[in-house]
């Protein structure tokens, strides 16, 4: 068996150059084994779990998706949004929220408290996450960030 209590882990601090995107989290699953990002193929697991905390007027990431990692948020304290490219729907202490590959998501705490909230994701050996406002890519897991555009693609090559 592994086991680890949350409060043994440090919670580590990330924040975007302007402020808009904050978060503060607890790698839950790199305080049982070590390791981060490593699933089943890596000898690890095939989940990751964070537990998050979001200050008031704060976003997690840029909207975003994955196509194929599966996230899945337990909102423990707070309220705010849950937002798609379909709209904004209302959460809040209670709920269970389930985002599959290829719906992009984030939250925005529009509360007057921290949004505290688990998230609990699968692990596979490679994801492609899309941001759709700004047309970039990721590819997972060396965090390889681009634009999709034949000028960009070129760029170096002629």
């Amino acid at each position: 068996m592994q086991s680890v209590n949350v409060d043994d882990i440090e919670e580590e601090y990330f924040a975007s150059p302007k402020g808009t995107y904050e978060l503060h989290r607890r790698q839950v699953r790199p305080g049982l084994d070590g390791r981060r990002s490593v699933g089943e193929w890596g000898g690890g697991h095939p989940f990751d779990a964070e537990l998050c905390r979001m200050p008031p007027g704060k976003r997690n990431f840029p909207l975003h998706g994955h196509a194929a990692t599966w996230e899945y948020y337990i909102v423990l304290a707070g309220a705010g949004l849950y937002r798609t490219e379909d709209g904004e729907e209302r959460i809040r202490e209670g709920d269970h929220i389930m985002s599959p590959p290829g719906e992009a998501h984030q939250l925005i705490n529009d509360g007057d408290v921290d949004l505290e909230f688990y998230v609990i994701a699968t692990n596979p050996q490679a994801d492609v996450t899309t941001y759709p406002e700004s047309d970039k890519r990721m590819i997972s897991p060396e965090g390889l960030c681009f634009e999709p555009k034949a000028e960009f693609y070129f760029k170096g090559e002629e």
